[in-house]
């Protein structure tokens, strides 16, 4: 299954998390972890929830629903631990320049970090914490977002296709609560959606993102009438509500 970022919706939900122990310090588990035995393990694991984790909508039925929220939690906790291995020099090295782990980076973000924004937002975390781009944003994302664009030889970005989504909430909360006008967010819109157009262009993102009632096609249906008339994602928009 080829995995694109989008941006659905999950039920609020409490469960706890897989992989959550924390790492020993001993040489046996240290070494244990520097095993290709266990490299494979945490791959494989990566692998079997991904194929579980649906979005909600794409089912009627609940139970789907939550355990594909069940695994979503799974698949951040097991990155979560990797991530902290590597931090540690518990992992080799070359895991972070490997094509087939940064391709699973790469899946793993686009497929999980945008229900982890849905859910930042819906909770009012940026009310307490601040923006998702801030100080909300989990390691787990930054780190395999460094390791694909290293790997693709790209610039380092700060808002990437798995994340552009906390940009769209962060100005539609702007606006939407008058805390800004259309004219002071307006080089914002216009950089958000060209980056969006090029995305899509490239095939990192999927144009599922584009359905009607989606939080971008909701958003993007709140600017200036004048502004949306010349967007670049007009067509796009256009197209899918059709």
């Amino acid at each position: 299954m080829e995995v694109m970022a989008s941006r659905p919706h999950y039920h609020t939900l409490t469960v706890n998390h897989a992989w959550s122990q924390s790492p020993s310090s001993s040489q046996a588990t240290v070494n244990h972890r520097r095993s290709p035995r266990f490299i494979t393990n945490k791959k494989n694991a990566f692998k079997k929830h991904k194929r579980k984790t649906k979005p909600s909508g794409s089912s009627t039925d609940p139970d789907e629903d939550f355990q594909a929220n069940v695994k979503r939690l799974e698949l951040a906790a097991i990155w979560d631990e990797i991530i902290e291995l590597l931090r540690k020099y518990n992992l080799p090295d070359f895991l972070e320049g490997d094509e087939e782990w940064i391709n699973i980076g790469t899946r793993f973000r686009r497929l999980v970090e945008p229900l982890d924004i849905s859910n930042y937002y819906r909770h009012l975390r940026h009310l307490e914490v601040g923006p998702y781009m801030g100080k909300g944003r989990p390691g787990r994302y930054r780190y395999t977002q460094r390791w694909f664009e290293h790997y693709k030889r790209n610039p380092e970005e700060q808002i990437s296709e798995s994340c552009f989504w906390a940009t769209v909430e962060d100005l539609w909360y702007e606006t939407s609560n008058k805390m800004k006008s259309f004219e002071d967010v307006k080089k914002d819109v216009e950089k958000i959606e060209g980056q969006i157009k090029k995305w899509v262009d490239d095939k990192e993102l999927d144009k599922g993102i584009f359905v009607e009632g989606s939080t971008l096609v909701k958003w993007w249906n709140s600017l200036p009438q004048q502004h949306r008339q010349g967007s670049c994602i007009r067509s796009f928009i256009e197209t899918s509500v059709l």
